[in-house]
């Protein structure tokens, strides 16, 4: 069966750093997709750290993030801040970062809100990704990755990308099931390699919430690959920083969520 048309292609964006020191060449630097955790209002930018800061956690430069889906487009998302996910200070949890999306800053929440993947509970990840693997089951990512189709007119300022997604099977998983790894993936490019691709998410399809239809839901924040695999961490990371957030930004406002 072809899930072609299941691939949530619009929920992805190419993420573009303009660096201080030569602003006038932006350079692009991996994907990102956006995330709503329900029932709170806040939308959410995910993708890998090294996509955006250096190893000191300095940025490599300003993040921008186009607001709509067209290479017109010059309007950039507005971020409030940003979190870091933290846990036992493994390399691979340590390389996710997740963008804060200002939704009070002009008309943002209403083009962005029908964009943003849903975010499962944790445990609701793990019984998906336990299912996966026991039966070597299919994941997805879908990203921007470097191929002749990304370029950047420096001329008329506009970007030209070409989304592309990837299938494999779930072959392995972490003790800690925070790690897993893709293998029998069907990428295939003209230098073999996944540039373009860190930060991206990793996808499976679900039934809806009320059972009319199929979901995409991510379960993975692409980290590393290559043209034989793929390795991601679980999206419950993600999941964990983000309540954590809610969590704190409810007891210093008395109450009031983002």
């Amino acid at each position: 069966m072809n899930f072609a048309h299941l691939m949530p292609f619009q929920s992805i964006a190419p993420i573009l750093i303009k660096n201080e020191e030569f602003p006038e060449f932006p350079f692009f630097s991996g994907t990102g997709f956006f995330v709503k955790f329900n029932p709170y209002n806040s939308i959410y930018f995910i993708t890998a750290k090294h996509c955006t800061l250096n190893h000191d956690n300095s940025p490599k430069g300003i993040v921008g993030v186009p607001l709509q889906q067209n290479s017109e487009c010059n309007k950039k998302i507005i971020f409030s801040h940003y979190l870091l996910a933290k846990t036992n200070n493994d390399a691979d949890f340590d390389d996710i970062i997740i963008y804060v999306v200002d939704i009070s800053f002009e008309n943002q929440f209403d083009l962005l809100k029908d964009r943003c993947l849903r975010l499962l509970h944790q445990e609701d990840v793990d019984n998906i990704l336990d299912y996966v693997l026991s039966i070597k089951g299919k994941l997805r990512a879908v990203g921007c990755p470097g191929t002749e189709e990304k370029q950047i007119n420096y001329d008329t300022r506009q970007s030209t990308i070409q989304p592309r997604g990837i299938v494999g099977c779930l072959s392995s998983a972490s003790d800690d099931k925070l790690n897993y790894t893709i293998d029998n993936i069907n990428w295939k490019s003209s230098n073999g390699g996944m540039d373009g691709f860190s930060g991206s998410p990793i996808i499976e399809f679900i039934p809806n919430i009320n059972r009319t239809g199929i979901e995409s839901i991510p379960v993975g924040v692409f980290s590393t690959g290559n043209a034989k695999i793929i390795k991601f961490v679980s999206i419950k990371v993600v999941t964990d920083a983000i309540a954590e957030y809610i969590n704190l930004a409810s007891t210093s406002t008395n109450g009031d969520t983002p």
